[in-house]
């Protein structure tokens, strides 16, 4: 019987680390390319801000290339506790390494602040601990929008990639109980990742489309965009959306975006490949309407019989509702002011869209 372990223990201790941390190298570059998009933008303008996303950038790219090289030669072969590991590690480093240009930048956040803000903004939870956004520069704006974009999207796609690995079969993320449609439309998990993040794509470029013609700022029109669809909500003012409230086709438009980004979009691929009625069709998606409709219009009478005129009511409900219900986090009026059946009805629907 030996004490000590044996070299093949060194060894296969080795190759399985090192699968999950070469996989991370290829997500750090990712990241690194996504956080060039903003340090271009600021080194077009000249601000001081892209020297901070300079460095963060050698920073992960140094990472990744380290990293690269003591892993280059081990085969990928990952086992289910592998991926759970690579799951947490991912989310863990991506997040840390986003919260850099919040440290090194303008903001000059502490670590625990800037850490809380990427955080949020991967997730597309929403929160954030920063005042004076709009006096941010461009490039940190564009910078928190762009972590919320991928956040929305990440989620799906390491769906995708996680599950086969544990042999639960990554269409299974995406199975509705009315059909067994997803074989017949794409057999391969590849093909839904490419699908859906066309579809991601798409749509976020339409709301940005949508929003410019509306009469957003160009950049407020690229974040809102992205931040929308991701069903996240950052802003680039401390107003939220309430900075374009006097404008009903914004907000009629941020609400049928927001509305897009959390349906689910395996339905938008059956919709455009096989079935006209795929969306209305199914039961959750009917739900999510009638329960929106049902709060919009309780919520619009109310403010009505208070005196204000319909349209801005109905303009401000359906907006507040969808971004209540789908998480979003926008706001376009403080509807705690609006008396106190609101404020009591707006917290079934928020309970129900964390669902």
């Amino acid at each position: 019987m030996t004490i000590f372990p044996s070299g093949l223990y060194y060894r296969d201790t080795y190759r399985n680390w090192a699968q999950i941390f070469k996989i991370m190298a290829v997500l750090w570059l990712v990241l690194a390319m996504f956080m060039a998009v903003p340090w271009i933008v600021l080194l077009v303008e000249d601000d001081p801000d892209s020297t901070a996303f300079g460095v963060s950038i050698l920073i992960i790219l140094g990472a990744t290339l380290t990293t690269w090289l003591l892993t280059r030669k081990v085969s990928l072969e990952l086992k289910p506790w592998q991926m759970f590991v690579l799951t947490a590690a991912s989310w863990a480093s991506i997040t840390g390494f986003a919260s850099l240009p919040l440290i090194l930048g303008a903001p000059q956040l502490t670590v625990t602040n800037a850490v809380f803000e990427s955080v949020s903004a991967i997730t597309t939870t929403g929160s954030t601990v920063m005042v004076g956004i709009e006096h941010l520069s461009d490039g940190l704006k564009l910078w928190r929008g762009l972590m919320q974009w991928m956040g929305g999207i990440g989620i799906i796609v390491m769906g995708i990639a996680i599950l086969p690995f544990l042999k639960v079969g990554g269409m299974r993320l995406f199975h509705t109980e009315s059909s067994d449609w997803s074989d017949k439309v794409m057999p391969r998990t590849g093909g839904i990742a490419k699908a859906t993040l066309s579809i991601y794509v798409a749509l976020t470029l339409a709301a940005m489309a949508s929003y410019w013609a509306g009469g957003m700022l160009p950049l407020d029109a690229v974040v809102h965009g992205m931040t929308s669809l991701a069903t996240g909500g950052f802003a680039n003012s401390d107003a939220s959306f309430g900075a374009y409230a006097e404008q009903p086709w914004l907000l009629w438009m941020g609400s049928f975006f927001m509305l897009s980004g959390a349906l689910p979009f395996v339905l938008y691929i059956r919709f455009i490949r096989t079935s006209r009625t795929a969306l209305w069709k199914d039961q959750q998606v009917r739900g999510l309407l009638k329960l929106l409709l049902a709060a919009i219009v309780v919520l619009s009478a109310w403010r009505v019989l208070q005196g204000d005129d319909w349209f801005v009511s109905l303009t401000h409900v359906t907006f507040n509702v969808i971004s209540v219900v789908t998480t979003t986090g926008y706001a376009s009026d403080d509807y705690t002011l609006w008396g106190a059946l609101p404020v009591t009805a707006f917290f079934y629907p928020h309970f129900c869209g964390r669902l």
